[in-house]
């Protein structure tokens, strides 16, 4: 592997491993809220150290209590979703800075025969010695 490789590779790991590890071994999200459930008690945390924010009696507000513990979990799952979004497509934003590591940066042997025998710049026909490219690019 070059440098430039190297690099990409390095710069790759200083971005996934911190989200990764709020994300799975602190249970963190952007919100930046959880809560905990002690009987009748709801409390609301916050931030990486869990510092109550507040405690709420949800004997008799159960339907906001629901609605509370919802979004939660689905910001939880949207943040996760993410991490996993971010942690597959990063590689490919990275290596396209990179010119010579450039994903999807080679034509397919299809485009690659169809712009060379219907007269699109290149030279492609030349290196087959193809009689087809050369019957199109004599008629043309």
């Amino acid at each position: 592997m070059d440098k430039k490789t190297i690099g990409v590779a390095g710069i790759y790991v200083l971005i996934m491993l911190p989200l990764l590890l709020l994300t799975y071994g602190a249970n963190w999200n952007p919100s930046n809220i959880s809560y905990e459930l002690n009987g009748d008690t709801l409390v609301i945390l916050e931030g990486i150290g869990k510092e109550e924010v507040a405690e709420v009696n949800v004997e008799d507000r159960m339907n906001d209590l629901l609605q509370f513990t919802l979004a939660v979990s689905v910001e939880n799952k949207q943040w996760s979703t993410d991490v996993w979004v971010i942690g597959l497509l990063l590689p490919f934003l990275l290596f396209a800075i990179v010119p010579d590591r450039r994903p999807f940066k080679k034509k397919s042997i299809i485009q690659v025969v169809l712009d060379d025998c219907f007269g699109y710049p290149s030279s492609i026909c030349g290196l087959f010695h193809s009689e087809s490219c050369r019957s199109v690019e004599g008629s043309a």
